[in-house]
């Protein structure tokens, strides 16, 4: 089965199994799994969410170290904030580390009001500023990256989302984005689908938005992060061979040190 049928029959990921094929891999250790997401070279393709129960400081020093990415979560004070990226570069000098700094924010005034004063107080050690919201096939994201991009002269690079399809995609990659979200409704948590009827399984977007990509390829360089549904090793694997440059995930962090 192609990515097209994938797309076509909208397929979950319990829905496919990869075929394997003649490989002259001698090791484990012989593949190599970095990837770019918005510019920033990582050396595994996952990134833990934006959650209030997964991602603060100490998580994306983990994971960063790890040589994937953590996004601090935006739900607490802007000081609060502050303080956990303050943390982040902390470690980041301290240890000569290559950790990717995120910078996360919704839209809306008060979150404007966050980027501006955390980015006052950091600014080009940020290394990505990403929009946070449900549904980010919207006005509302396209202005926030309008504003991101005008307020820091284009040195912030974007990470939106969310969309379901490729014609989301599209749209945030036209608005600017570097790396877009894919995924609504397909995470373990996700209230979306059952509480507004609206969602489509992650890989099924996944697969939706590469096609996007293969057929535009001025936004070859415009990341897809699968967000969503991943339960399983093997998830994460599906995701990146429907497309995804890396998978962004929440439930396989939680409770773990």
């Amino acid at each position: 089965m192609n990515i097209k049928e994938i797309y076509r029959d909208g397929l979950a990921f319990d829905d496919v199994l990869l075929i394997p094929k003649f490989s002259d891999i001698k090791s484990r250790l012989d593949p190599v799994t970095s990837t770019v997401v918005a510019n920033q070279v990582m050396n595994v393709p996952i990134i833990s969410s934006p959650m209030d129960t997964i991602t603060e400081s100490q998580m994306a020093i983990t994971v960063g170290e790890a040589g994937g990415m953590g996004c601090i979560h935006r739900f607490m004070s802007i000081e609060e904030h502050s303080d956990n990226i303050g943390i982040l570069l902390d470690y980041k000098s301290k240890e000569n580390s290559t950790i990717p700094v995120v910078l996360t924010m919704g839209v809306g005034k008060e979150e404007f009001r966050r980027l501006k004063t955390i980015w006052r107080e950091f600014g080009s050690n940020i290394d990505c500023v990403l929009i946070d919201v449900a549904n980010g096939y919207s006005t509302s994201m396209r202005n926030a990256i309008d504003l991101v991009k005008n307020f820091t002269n284009n040195d912030a690079k974007v990470i939106a989302g969310n969309v379901a399809d490729g014609s989301g995609y599209l749209y945030l990659a036209e608005s600017g984005a570097d790396a877009v979200r894919v995924g609504i409704g397909g995470g373990s948590i996700c209230k979306t689908k059952i509480m507004t009827g609206f969602g489509l399984p992650t890989l099924t977007s996944v697969a939706s938005c590469h096609i996007a990509r293969l057929n535009n390829p001025s936004y070859k360089d415009v990341s897809i992060i699968a967000d969503g549904g991943i339960r399983y090793p093997s998830d994460l694997v599906k995701s990146i061979a429907a497309g995804a440059d890396a998978v962004m995930a929440g439930g396989i962090f939680a409770g773990t040190s």
